[in-house]
């Protein structure tokens, strides 16, 4: 929503969870339109348990294990580089910075020539 409001970007979010398949299209796109988002898992876990603790989850839930977000972490840059598309590691940026960082990707990818039709 942001990168729409703020640069007039259309833009899906599609989450890389382990056991759930990826849609099948997202490999028909030019990878020079996608950009994967990464984090650190610790800071992962931080916002998960944030989030967990409001929503009343029990503190064992497998949401909160440090090392299903690591294998998350790793599961993710694995397709990142499948899909040979331009990763940012989102770990200590905010929303309008990251969205700036893609943008300003985007549009010099576009500038020089690489984006594909498609």
């Amino acid at each position: 929503m942001y990168l729409a409001h703020h640069y007039g970007l259309k833009a899906a979010n599609v989450p890389i969870v382990l056991g759930v398949e990826l849609p099948s299209n997202l490999f028909k796109i030019c990878s020079k339109k996608i950009i994967g988002l990464t984090m650190d898992a610790r800071i992962l876990q931080d916002i998960r348990s944030y989030r967990a603790q409001e929503s009343g989850m029990p503190a064992g839930a497998n949401y909160v294990n440090l090392e299903t977000f690591r294998n998350e972490v790793q599961n993710a840059k694995r397709v990142f580089r499948e899909l040979e598309c331009h990763t940012i590691d989102v770990s200590a940026k905010a929303i309008e910075e990251t969205s700036s960082e893609i943008f300003y990707h985007l549009r010099h990818t576009a500038e020089l020539g690489t984006e594909s039709q498609s």
